[in-house]
């Protein structure tokens, strides 16, 4: 009995595509990761509901200021927020909202609606990142957390810019 060649091309069909959603299954497990801003504590950058994509943290490399990460804090969603201060280093937000970094004024184009009144003095320890949203009006981040200092292994993924 011989099989016909529209069930071999719909076999072939069905591996072929088998086989593209594998690699992009593998792909997003492995190399990229997507996430969806669910605040507008990255506004303009990052508006509410959008989806973001950004290599995973493994694959990224080397971790900069200015970089906008994806981050789990433990039994949480991910969240974005913009690398700030390094390790090591010694960060100052100062009352007009200006943020000075191991005594220099950092410049930060990005920011939207600056949160005036506010100052802060953070030491980033070693192994941890301190995290601002562009948003500082409406931004929950490192500023009021309880534990300011973000690990580099709660850091999954380097956003796309």
């Amino acid at each position: 009995m011989a099989i016909s060649k529209t069930k071999v091309r719909a076999v072939r069909l069905f591996i072929l595509l088998a086989g593209e959603a594998l690699i992009i299954i593998l792909i997003f497990r492995f190399i990229l990761f997507a996430g969806y801003v669910t605040s507008a504590s990255m506004e303009p950058t990052l508006g509410r509901g959008v989806i973001v994509i950004g290599a995973r943290y493994s694959v990224a490399g080397t971790l900069e200021r200015g970089d906008i990460v994806l981050f789990v804090e433990e039994g949480k969603r991910p969240m974005a927020k913009r690398i700030i201060g390094l390790p090591g280093e010694e960060v100052q937000i100062k009352e007009d909202g200006t943020i000075w970094i191991d005594g220099s004024l950092h410049p930060e184009p990005y920011v939207d609606h600056q949160r005036i009144g506010y100052t802060g003095h953070f030491e980033v320890p070693p192994g941890c990142y301190l995290l601002l949203g562009d948003n500082r009006a409406n931004s929950n981040d490192s500023r009021f957390w309880e534990q300011p200092y973000v690990e580099k292994e709660a850091i999954i993924a380097k956003i796309f810019q």
